[in-house]
Parts: structure tokens; sequence; C-alpha cells
């Protein structure tokens, strides 16, 4: 029985699984995502003109599932779904593990137990801090 902790048959899962396109994203999907940057930049400096986006990745050699030809629709549907990968792995990478120590973690007791807030007081004193800062007298 083979070894479930082997990492020499992970590489031809892999091969195997892209050669015959099992769960693999599409070479258009991984060519945005790769560009993601620069394709960002350059449709925020311009307006993308779906229809002719279209015509340039299929001038290009890019084609739609099973070699049928992109339609403008399906291309501005993949940016889009790039863009929400793209955030997604951006915002997984700049996560940063919480260290914390016993000496920062506050320590509640019976006599140190904060007031009861009054809900009253609180929407009070934040009508009184939107008024001020609006400008509006009291």
């Amino acid at each position: 029985m083979p070894d479930p902790d082997e990492t020499g048959g992970l590489s031809g899962f892999r091969a195997a699984l892209e050669a015959h396109g099992g769960g693999m994203r599409s070479p258009l999907f991984q060519w945005m995502y790769r560009h993601h940057d620069a394709l960002l930049e350059m449709f925020s400096e311009m307006r993308p003109n779906w229809p002719r986006v279209t015509a340039v990745l299929s001038e290009r050699g890019f084609a739609g599932p099973d070699g049928r030809p992109l339609r403008p629709e399906t291309v501005r549907k993949l940016w889009l779904r790039v863009r929400r990968r793209h955030g997604t792995g951006q915002a997984r990478g700049k996560v940063k593990p919480v260290v914390t120590t016993t000496a920062s973690i506050p320590v509640v007791t019976a006599e140190a137990a904060p007031e009861p807030v009054n809900a009253d007081e609180v929407l009070a004193r934040f009508r009184a801090k939107v008024n001020e800062r609006s400008g509006r007298k009291p």
C-alpha cells in the first residue's frame, strides 16, 4: 500500500490532473491571475471595451472551454472572478498571527468590573458628536 504522506506522488497526481483538465483553472484565468496587477492598472486607466479585449485575447490564442471562441461577457465575468480570487489571496497573505503573552491579557476582577452601559446615554453622546461634526447647533 502506498504511503499517503509521500510527496513524490503528488507531482504525478498534479500532472495527471493537468493532462485531463481535472479541476484546474483555464489558461486564460491563470494568465489573468499572473498579470493581475498590470491588467488592473491598465483597466483603471481606461475602461475595458470587453469586445475588443476579447478579440485581442482570441488573437493571442486563448479560447473558451472545449476550444469554443471567447465571448465578451464570459471574459468580463472571468476577470471579476480573477479579481475576487486575487483579493482573497492577498488578504490571506497579509494576515499576521496575533502573538499575545499572559502579561498583555487584562484580568478583570469583581472590583474592576465596568459600569453597566446605558444605551440611551451612549446614543445621546453619539448624536451630540454627529451634530457637533456636522455643524448643527444643539
